[in-house]
């Protein structure tokens, strides 16, 4: 938008105080940024002219914005893989909250109880998955003992951006001996 160019007019004559349509073809620059082109006629005598009495340039401005980049695979921290948890006590799943410049507004979990009778894994939950808005999650009432679980972890950003998920980690739960 930074070229100087003069396009030849091709609609006729337009009086004083007249009216005419004009269209120009323009490009968008490839990096972000705000950007603006000014515009000004070209009389057959060589004058410039443009908007009203202080013949002012029009324009067009275009503003190019950085696509939203989702945010990092949120770490999981505990229980780590092959890690125990134990029945009776709270038990939580826990990860590190992930960078991301327009902030993080939620978590979705995934956990899977690991048997024969599923061959891929069997959700815990209503659904595959659960959204949470803090980087922990009680699942105290979702485990049985002797059983062993697997999880994953993703995060959205404040745009509305989804993070991969996390690697699955395996865990188990055991029976307390006392």
């Amino acid at each position: 938008m930074s070229e100087t160019k003069t396009l030849p007019w091709t609609g006729g004559v337009v009086g004083y105080g007249g009216i005419a349509d004009l269209s120009v073809d323009l490009f968008t620059p490839r990096m972000p940024g705000s950007y603006q082109g000014n515009f000004m006629l070209l009389a057959p005598d060589g004058t410039y002219f443009g908007l009203g009495v202080e013949n002012k340039a029009f324009w067009v401005r275009i503003v190019i914005n950085v696509p939203n980049s989702p945010p990092a695979v949120p770490p999981n921290v505990s229980p780590l893989q092959g890690g125990v948890l134990y029945c009776g006590y709270t038990d939580t799943l826990d990860w590190d909250i992930p960078y991301d410049d327009k902030g993080v507004s939620e978590y979705e979990v995934m956990l899977e109880k690991l048997s024969d009778s599923c061959s891929s894994g069997c959700s815990v939950f209503g659904s595959s998955s659960i959204v949470v808005p803090g980087d922990q999650l009680d699942v105290t009432n979702y485990l049985q003992c002797g059983v062993p679980y697997r999880w994953s972890v993703r995060a959205r950003d404040n745009e509305g951006a989804w993070s991969d998920w996390s690697d699955w980690t395996e865990f188990r739960v055991d029976y307390v001996i006392r």
